[in-house]
């Protein structure tokens, strides 16, 4: 597996491959996909690709305390988990806390990381 890190960010082969990497680079620092107005609502044309993202994202992940978007953080933990991700990996790509103090020693490193994104899946949508 080759390793590409972008401010701490690991990329799955699939996505280097179809060119994830070059886009978020040649991107300002700013939000890539859907740029929110002041009270975080996507404005103008864009609402309604928001919402069939939302329709798609309803679809993987159906629990309705789910916010649809969101859904895709849960998806994630549940195909991780499947994939042998250990708990302490996912909750550090994830950014969340550490369960224990114990959980908190050490650190997961980005090859670590790497290594994990590199057992998920490919996903293929036709």
């Amino acid at each position: 597996m080759q390793l590409r890190v972008r401010k701490g960010v690991v990329l799955h082969t699939h996505l280097i491959g179809q060119g994830f990497g070059r886009f978020a680079a040649k991107a300002k620092d700013d939000y890539l996909f859907l740029r929110p107005g002041p009270d975080g609502e996507v404005l103008g044309p864009l609402q309604g690709l928001k919402n069939r993202l939302a329709e798609f994202a309803r679809a993987v992940v159906p629990d309705p305390r789910v916010a649809p978007n969101h859904a895709w953080r849960h998806h994630f933990k549940t195909i991780g988990g499947e994939a042998g991700m250990g708990d302490r990996v996912l909750d550090a790509i994830q950014g969340h806390a550490p369960r224990t103090a114990g959980d908190a020693y050490g650190e997961v490193t980005v090859k670590a990381m790497a290594d994990a994104v590199g057992r998920l899946p490919r996903i293929e949508i036709a």
